[in-house]
C-alpha cells in the first residue's frame, strides 16, 4: 500500500522525537497549494521543525488525469505552488498572505502555523535542467539527484547558488 504521506509523517513525527521526518517525494500539483502550506506548516510543527520535503511532479499520468490536473503542465503548476506556498510561510506574523499566478490567485489569506520561512525542501530529479536548478536556488535546503550529477552539472549549479548570494555549501547533497 501506498499511504498519504502527509497522514503517515505525522504519525512518524509524534512517535519519534530525534529523526527527521522527510516527505521525499510529494506530488505537489495534485495538491492546492494553500491546503498543502497548511498540512506541511502544521506537520513541521509537530516535528518540531524536522520535517524535509521534497516536493515533485511525478510520471504518473494516470493520477493527473484523475484530478483534472494537465499533465503536461505540472511543471509550471508545480513552480506556481512553491511561490504561493513560500508567500503563506513567508509573510510577516501580522499580515495575511496574497498570491497571483496563472492557476491560483489569493488576497488576504491566513495560513497558520508559520514560522517566517518556508519548510525545507529537498529537490531532485533525473538531470540537473534549469527549471530544477531554480528551484533549487529560490527554495532548496538539499539536492537530492536520481543518479550521480556530472561535474559540469554541479558547476552550473555552484554558479546559480553564488549569482543568487547563495553558496553551494549550504545545501545537503542527498
Amino acid at each position: 500500500p501506498w499511504p498519504d504521506s502527509v497522514v503517515l509523517a505525522s504519525a512518524i513525527a509524534q512517535a519519534t522525537s530525534q529523526l527527521r521526518v522527510a516527505l521525499a517525494a510529494i506530488i505537489t500539483p495534485l495538491r492546492h497549494p494553500l491546503q498543502l502550506a497548511k498540512q506541511l506548516g502544521t506537520l513541521d510543527l509537530l516535528a518540531g521543525g524536522r520535517l524535509v520535503v521534497q516536493p515533485t511532479v511525478s510520471w504518473s499520468r494516470g493520477e493527473y488525469d484523475a484530478l483534472g490536473v494537465p499533465f503536461g503542465e505540472r511543471g509550471r503548476i508545480l513552480d506556481e505552488q512553491l511561490a504561493a506556498m513560500h508567500a503563506a510561510w513567508t509573510a510577516p506574523a501580522d499580515e495575511p498572505s496574497s498570491h497571483h499566478g496563472s492557476r491560483f490567485s489569493y488576497d488576504d489569506v491566513w495560513v497558520e502555523p508559520r514560522r517566517g520561512e518556508h519548510v525545507a525542501m529537498w529537490f531532485g530529479g533525473e538531470r540537473l535542467h534549469e527549471a530544477l536548478i531554480d528551484r533549487i536556488v529560490r527554495y532548496g535546503h538539499g539536492f537530492h539527484p536520481f543518479g550521480t550529477p556530472t561535474a559540469d552539472e554541479l558547476a552550473r549549479l555552484a554558479t546559480a547558488m553564488t549569482a543568487a548570494g547563495r553558496e553551494i555549501g549550504e545545501l545537503e547533497l542527498v
